[in-house]
């Protein structure tokens, strides 16, 4: 009874403040498509625009990666041109029956390559089609110098979907990934509509209760709040499929705080990876070296310095649980505020696979990933 009072009276307040909240839902807003040429590489073809795209070439030949920037052309949908620092020429064409085809020149001199490259069965990469959440909300006031002004809020989240045309099994266990460390869900839940419906609600009442009911001082730098909150598919391989939360909010102050934080799922236990899965029993204090070894070496701090003296929270950084794969190592991820001053930003350390042989656990994700590259 008491939350339903609440409820009203803030809508009555609303109302006499002049609010109003637009709303700009399930909009397309970018795709990860992966594509594979049997004994020759893989493609993840990134398009956040009709125009441009992001392609992540992975030569099996050369066992390399490369990236690759290309537009599609005025003169025809179809073709593709494209740039890239590591090779002579490249250029792709994606024809109507959903296949690929590359035209490559290494290096200069040598001969063109025509390669084609299939669609990856969702069994083995689900393809993505990203939609996007947008909320506009806008208080009403009378200004000290005569007539009406507004302070606003703006919210936008961007979410992965499977691609039109993926089995309905592997939408679901799609959908069970991307929320599976998610707590509490209802069985009614929609992914990803409600997790965007949700997260605006409890924004804008937050907002406007503080600014119709005088808890929060209008003022011109910090009124105005933006929330911006992305979900991002980073890796799927050997039945693992990693994702990141980013996330900036502004809330009023001298600046917006950022954080990201990244997910594994593993299909094969229908679990979220944890750091136990990956390492030998007791890896920790010989991963925390590890850790602040690095750390030194990329803020240049002498080993017989105090990271308090250069700014740290803490003499040696902890592990954390905040972690993803990279092409060749582990990245652990400390967020602002976490070990270190708003200055500092987010650290991210990256220890080496080879730096971890001895701790890596046999027959489990690492090792089958380092035998997959």
């Amino acid at each position: 009874m008491r939350s339903t009072l609440a409820t009203l009276l803030l809508i009555l307040v609303v109302l006499f403040a002049g609010a109003q909240t637009q709303y700009n839902y399930n909009v397309p807003c970018g795709t990860d498509y992966y594509f594979v040429a049997p004994g020759f590489g893989n493609i993840l073809w990134s398009s956040n625009s009709d125009t441009a795209v992001d392609v992540n070439f992975f030569d099996l030949q050369l066992k390399k990666n490369f990236y690759i920037t290309a537009v599609r052309s005025k003169s025809n949908m179809q073709s593709f041109y494209a740039s890239s620092d590591s090779l002579y020429s490249v250029s792709f064409e994606m024809n109507e029956s959903g296949t690929l085809t590359m035209l490559l020149i290494e290096e200069k001199g040598m001969e063109e390559k025509t390669i084609e490259f299939t669609r990856k069965s969702s069994s083995e990469a689900i393809s993505i089609d990203y939609v996007c959440f947008y909320a506009h909300r806008a208080i009403y006031f009378d200004a000290e110098e005569g007539g009406r002004d507004s302070v606003v809020m703006e919210l936008q989240h961007r979410y992965p979907m499977p691609a039109k045309g993926t089995p309905r099994t592997d939408s679901i266990r799609f959908v069970k990934a991307m929320t599976s460390h998610q707590e509490g869900l209802p069985v009614e839940f929609t992914y990803p509509a409600d997790m965007a419906k949700n997260s605006d609600i409890r924004w804008i009442q937050d907002y406007t209760s503080m600014y119709e009911t005088g808890e929060a001082e209008i003022i011109d730098y910090s009124a105005n709040w933006q929330i911006d909150e992305q979900t991002i598919v980073i890796l799927q391989k050997n039945g693992l499929l990693g994702f990141v939360e980013s996330n900036y909010e502004y809330a009023g102050g001298a600046h917006g705080v950022y954080s990201s934080f990244y997910y594994i799922y593993n299909f094969k236990t229908d679990t979220l990876l944890q750091l136990a899965d990956l390492f030998v029993d007791n890896f920790e204090p010989a991963l925390e070296e590890l850790i602040n070894k690095q750390i030194r070496i990329d803020f240049e701090i002498s080993d017989d310095a105090m990271l308090s003296e250069e700014g740290f929270f803490v003499e040696s950084i902890p592990v954390t649980s905040n972690f993803t794969f990279t092409d060749n190592g582990i990245l652990f991820l400390y967020n602002v505020y976490e070990v270190a001053p708003y200055v500092y930003g987010s650290i991210a350390v990256e220890i080496q696979f080879d730096a971890i042989k001895s701790l890596i656990r046999p027959h489990g994700p690492i090792e089958e990933l380092i035998n997959t590259r």
